[in-house]
């Protein structure tokens, strides 16, 4: 009983490293996206002013 209380612990931890793995993939890229898309913005937005 013990063991099997132990294999349900460690399947759930390491289901949350790989779901906290995916969170930070996710993150990572809509930053990067999200820096690109700005930074083009900026720069178009930037030669229409001056």
């Amino acid at each position: 009983m013990v063991n099997f209380k132990n294999k349900i612990a460690g399947l759930k931890l390491t289901k949350e490293n790989i779901h906290n793995l995916n969170i930070y993939i996710f993150l990572g890229f809509n930053l990067t996206l999200v820096s690109i898309l700005g930074f083009f913005w900026f720069n178009s937005s930037v030669k229409d002013v001056v």
